[in-house]
């Protein structure tokens, strides 16, 4: 297919209610939203969560790099997944922003996909694995006791078997003993301290959750104190799951020389990873060394991300999903129809060509703004 045009949008949805944790308290979704256009009339999105507590990307660096890389892009970039990742790297390693790396990736993948009459999944792992799709989680991210127990309430009655909690602040111990006491014995709760804690602090505060037979600690070290996440993994009894930690193969190859495989798990996102290819090669370095891989999400995540991290899972067998929770807290979502989960977190494997997804124009329109556009 040959490319017509290539614009970048931001993309703001309003949340029914704030999503609060120790680094960031949002009340809207914050995306970039790249629109690849075909001389065939065919319309291709891909999506990337910037998070400067995570990567900062500037918006004047992704302006530049968008201005520069896009012109690059034609006929033979969309016909090659080799080039595909040729110019995930670029934005990623070169430039510093895997958000727009993300977006880009994932846009590009679809135009590929559709194009070749190949689903998204078996081009991120052509090895026809049958795995099951691992079931959605729970997450709880308000300090709050009542928000926290009426989402709980709601976790209890889809009967998901995973929950991920918030913790670093003063009731976390609280509300995770609320959590299991509800829950019952036979749900996986997991807790994410968002890098709350120095080092001394973590000894102490980590062991206070251990009576709750809870299955991992994500990110519980403060950013200039991380250095020391292998000596803590040492120390504590449950694996230290990495998200802000990780975000390129050379951390996932430096913990897993430094830390045992089962004292970690690498939590993996489209976003900051730079694209479900560049995610990929991150998986297959953890399955390497035998390291569990959870598959993440950032808050407030459109359709398109949601949509990619299911395809991620039905390529990649991951010990925990998240991801698909716009009914949940947004005011709506780009796609026609909502992306979700049933009863147990479980939910259909996506199956159609290209994203997998209808995206709706107008609805889009109600959340957007434009950036800038390359027309070839």
């Amino acid at each position: 297919m040959k490319v017509k045009s290539i614009s970048l949008y931001e993309l703001r949805i309003p949340f029914l209610f704030a999503i609060t944790h120790t680094l960031k308290s949002r009340e809207r979704s914050f995306s970039i939203v790249v629109e690849i256009v075909t001389e065939e009339g065919t319309y291709h999105y891909g999506e990337g969560a910037p998070r400067e507590y995570v990567v900062d990307e500037p918006k004047a660096i992704i302006l530049k790099a968008f201005r520069e890389i896009s012109p690059t892009i034609d006929y033979n970039t969309t016909e090659s997944i080799e080039s595909i990742k040729a110019i995930s790297d670029t934005l990623s390693d070169t430039y510093g922003v895997p958000s727009l790396s993300s977006a880009m990736e994932i846009a590009l993948l679809d135009v590929y996909s559709l194009a070749n009459n190949i689903t998204i999944d078996r081009l991120l792992n052509p090895d026809d694995i049958k795995h099951e799709l691992s079931a959605y989680s729970g997450i709880l991210s308000t300090s709050d006791s009542n928000k926290f127990s009426e989402i709980l309430q709601l976790v209890k009655k889809l009967e998901l078997p995973h929950v991920k909690i918030k913790a670093g602040h003063p009731n976390d111990v609280n509300n995770v003993k609320m959590a299991r006491e509800l829950l019952g014995e036979n749900v996986d709760i997991r807790i994410d301290a968002n890098k709350a804690w120095d080092t001394e602090t973590a000894k102490k505060k980590i062991p206070q959750f251990y009576t709750y037979n809870i299955s991992g600690i994500e990110e519980p070290l403060i950013t200039s104190e991380i250095k020391n996440l292998p000596l803590l993994a040492k120390e504590i009894n449950v694996p230290v799951i990495l998200d802000e930690s990780l975000y390129t193969l050379e951390h996932a190859q430096f913990y897993s020389d430094n830390i045992a495989s089962e004292k970690i798990i690498y939590n993996l996102k489209m976003s900051k990873l730079g694209g479900p290819l560049r995610a990929s090669e991150v998986f297959r370095h953890a399955h390497k060394h035998n390291i569990s891989c959870a598959l993440g999400c950032n808050v407030g995540e459109s359709a398109i991300l949601s949509a990619t991290g299911r395809w991620f899972a039905q390529a990649h067998p991951v010990k925990f999903l998240e991801g698909s929770y716009s009914k949940f807290f947004m005011e709506d979502d780009i796609s026609t129809t909502p992306l979700g989960f049933n009863i147990g977190g479980k939910t259909d494997r996506l199956t159609a060509t290209g994203r997998g997804i209808n995206i709706s124009k107008n609805k889009m329109q109600a959340f957007i703004t434009k950036i800038d556009a390359i027309v070839k």
